[in-house]
C-alpha cells in the first residue's frame, strides 16, 4: 500500500499495488479485491494498481475499463 495526494484537489489517496512480471486478468482482480478491502478499513479512496513488465493490449484494455491503474516498467 502506498499513500499520497491527488494533484488536482490534494485529496488523500492510497494505491493497492499488485506486482507481476506478466500482466494477467487475475492480477487485475487481486488488485481490485485489495482496493475494496482497504477502502472498507480506511474509508478513503483506494486506487487498484498493477506494476508489470509485459502484458497484452487486451488485458490493458480490461484494466482501463475496470479502473485499474497500470504502471509498466522495464526489467
Amino acid at each position: 500500500m502506498v499513500s499520497g495526494e491527488l494533484r488536482e484537489n490534494r485529496k488523500p489517496v492510497y494505491l493497492a499495488v499488485e506486482v507481476s512480471y506478466s500482466l494477467y486478468k487475475d492480477d487485475l482482480e487481486r488488485s481490485l479485491d485489495r482496493a475494496n478491502a482497504l477502502y472498507k478499513v480506511l474509508k478513503q479512496e483506494v486506487i487498484p494498481t498493477v506494476v508489470y513488465v509485459e502484458g497484452s493490449d487486451d488485458i490493458e484494455d480490461i484494466a482501463k475499463e475496470k479502473g485499474v491503474l497500470l504502471i509498466k516498467v522495464n526489467y
